[in-house]
């Protein structure tokens, strides 16, 4: 499969264009990728038996402008207490290059690092140099 055409299909069926397998396309998907993303759209319950789109969640998540895989996973997370934490997941996600940094903060984020680091591994043999003896002078089984 080129590409994914779940987005697609959902917002053909939102429009009422339920056959997708006849649709006129310029450039016709093979039908066993529509097949397969009509079964994408039943484990998302976005679509009923019929091949209709559903009430709870099939029109909700043609409307929201996210990915079906993500719009059913936030309308999920609503249902399950945890929709802050997959929003922020989401927004995460939505981003094209997570590491772009601008050459002005460059400096003072390679600064900022390496002071973590610094202090970190100071902790650390400090913590390691008080748990030291206690560790050796407990008999090993």
């Amino acid at each position: 499969m080129r590409s994914d055409l779940t987005d697609v299909t959902l917002q053909h069926k939102s429009i009422y264009i339920n056959n997708v397998l006849r649709f006129p396309f310029l450039s016709p998907p093979p039908v066993k990728n529509l097949l397969y993303t009509m079964e994408m759209l039943k484990a998302f319950e976005a679509n009923d038996k019929s091949g209709n789109l559903t009430y709870s969640f099939g029109t909700i998540m043609a409307e929201l402008p996210l990915p079906a895989k993500h719009s059913r996973i936030l309308l999920k997370s609503a249902e399950m207490g945890c929709s802050s934490e997959i929003i922020s997941i989401l927004a995460i996600l939505q981003l094209q290059d997570t590491f772009v940094c601008p050459k002005v903060l460059y400096d003072e984020l390679l600064e900022t690092i390496k002071t973590y680091i610094k202090n970190l591994v100071e902790i650390t043999f400090s913590l390691l140099l008080e748990v030291a003896p206690c560790y050796f002078s407990t008999p090993t089984l």
